[in-house]
């Protein structure tokens, strides 16, 4: 019986080394298993048949499971995407939401209830976090720890205060938390988040006077602080925005006074004023060279 040529049997090393080695970059790591049975004990609906495939026995490999969107390649959890079933029962968010330590990504969608646990701040490596809808409560002070957060979108839910540690997430691009029940003042520590690009703020119940300090985030594109209860005067510093792609509403609040002689030189695309009580020519608004 003649053996087989060097060459074939090469090729068929090197295609039982791909395969194998694929085999292993593929798998869940028995950590993120147990965390999510954890999470799947404590979160879903028993009924809920969006997860179904949640089973060892059925799907071995954790990284193929509804939801587990992708894996590094040591079967490490990074990106997370949770919809139960529209009609399941309300569902409280478990802590064990905090045991993925290599999550980079955590979208929830669904008929949630209750605060965002605390635990969330476990989560250092997290770039986007997006969670609605049906949360209530304070947003926790533990937010604050997540230093690589880009981008935050808590909209439609019914959260009611900001974290007094939110201006200590400067990696911040973008912050959606429309749709709410934030109440009090908008914080004048955000102006700290330099690197913020958009901050979407509208429905909610904030009060008081917007902060003249938002006018001096360098690289804003987008503010919308319309549908609340804010008072007082537009600042004077809202004439000094320095990106000519900014869109600005200010619409269906409580503000009044004098347009200020600034927005007549306010760098801006689009100023959204309406449903105010402020009074004033508003003919500096249509061009750089008109006067109050």
């Amino acid at each position: 019986m003649e053996a087989a040529p060097p060459t074939a049997f090469l090729l068929t090393l090197i295609l039982f080394s791909f395969f194998s080695l694929s085999s292993e970059a593929a798998a869940c790591h028995s950590s993120e298993q147990n965390a999510l049975l954890q999470l799947k004990n404590k979160f879903f609906d028993p009924k809920d048949i969006a997860f179904s495939d949640w089973d060892p026995k059925k799907t071995p490999d954790c990284c193929k499971w509804s939801g587990v969107l992708t894996c590094d390649a040591n079967g490490r959890v990074t990106w997370l995407r949770l919809e139960p079933f529209p009609f399941a029962a309300a569902q409280e968010m478990p802590p064990a939401i905090g045991d993925f330590a290599f999550l980079e990504t955590l979208e929830v969608y669904g008929n949630l209830t209750g605060p965002i646990p605390a635990s969330i701040g476990n989560l250092a490596n997290l770039q986007r976090l997006q969670l609605s809808s049906g949360l209530t409560g304070p947003i926790p002070a533990s937010l604050g720890r997540l230093k690589r957060l880009n981008n935050l979108d808590l909209s439609s839910n019914s959260l009611t205060a900001f974290p007094s540690t939110m201006n200590l997430i400067t990696s911040l691009t973008s912050v959606y938390i429309s749709d709410n029940k934030l109440s009090g003042q908008i914080p004048d520590s955000l102006s700290r988040l330099r690197k913020l690009e958009v901050l979407c703020l509208a429905n909610n119940r904030l009060t008081g006077p917007i902060p003249p300090s938002l006018s001096s985030l360098p690289k804003l594109q987008w503010l919308d602080l319309s549908a609340n209860r804010l008072t007082g005067s537009i600042p004077d510093s809202f004439g000094s925005f320095e990106n000519p792609q900014l869109w600005v509403s200010l619409s269906q609040n409580r503000l009044t006074g004098p347009l200020p002689k600034s927005l007549g030189q306010a760098n801006v695309t689009q100023l959204e004023l309406s449903m105010n009580q402020l009074t004033g020519d508003a003919s500096l608004l249509f061009g750089k060279d008109k006067t109050c």
